[in-house]
């Protein structure tokens, strides 16, 4: 399973392997260790409930068949939480129908054993690097929704209108009051979220959760 290419340590995030065989875990760890990863190796899936996989760009090494929780119906209750954490799958007795249900449910890549140890390194990097990704756009999305609660009710309301494209007299008129006003509003919102201009209001907008401006709304709601 050793790799025929030098180490690259320039990738980051961590590694979460999860077989039921100890010596094929002591292995894995060896080759991702050798090649400078940060990994952990678990028995069991429900080892991982209480882990927060989404706090760095991760991905999991999951074998399809394990005691309790498979590997496949693991996959399932990530996707109920929206968990979209990159997932490679690993197994001894693969098959071109669990191959593809595994891949159609979002699998990174799907290996069987004997592994290479090349193909899971380069497998692994490809996660991670997706994963960052990922990762990135999740923290702009919560550090943007953690500046929205930061809003007035009618800040929000101002920049409900903002985003739907509205000018700052048809703002005045749909809220009832004056243009000046809303220049204030629209100053402090702007403040508040850490931008200095309309462009960098709508990418900060795109990268909320579509949930976010929805429970802004309710928690301000009289």
């Amino acid at each position: 399973m050793r790799p025929t290419f030098p180490p690259a340590a320039v990738d980051t995030g961590h590694v979460y392997l999860v077989d039921d065989d100890p010596d094929f875990r002591a292995a894995v760890l060896d080759l991702l260790e050798s090649a400078e990863l940060s990994c952990s190796a678990f028995g069991r899936t429900e080892d991982l409930l209480t882990l927060d996989l989404d706090a760095s760009p991760a991905c999991l090494i999951l074998d399809v068949q394990l005691p309790g929780v498979s590997g496949m119906e693991f996959q399932q209750q990530l996707a109920a939480l929206d968990n979209q954490i990159p997932i490679i799958f690993i197994t001894a007795f693969g098959d071109v129908e669990t191959c593809a249900r595994a891949m159609k449910r979002g699998a990174s890549e799907f290996l069987t054993k004997p592994l290479s140890g090349d193909r899971l390194l380069m497998a692994v990097h490809e996660a991670l690097a997706q994963d960052s990704s990922r990762t990135e756009h999740r923290q702009a999305s919560r550090a943007a929704a953690l500046a929205l609660r930061t809003l007035t009710a009618r800040e929000l309301d101002v920049l409900l209108l903002v985003n739907d494209g509205l000018l700052n007299k048809q703002i005045a008129f749909e809220l009832h009051i004056t243009e000046a006003t809303v220049k204030l509003h629209r100053g402090n919102l702007m403040r508040k979220l850490g931008v200095r201009s309309a462009a960098s209001l709508g990418t900060l907008m795109r990268k909320l959760d579509p949930d976010a401006l929805r429970d802004a709304r309710q928690r301000l709601a009289p």
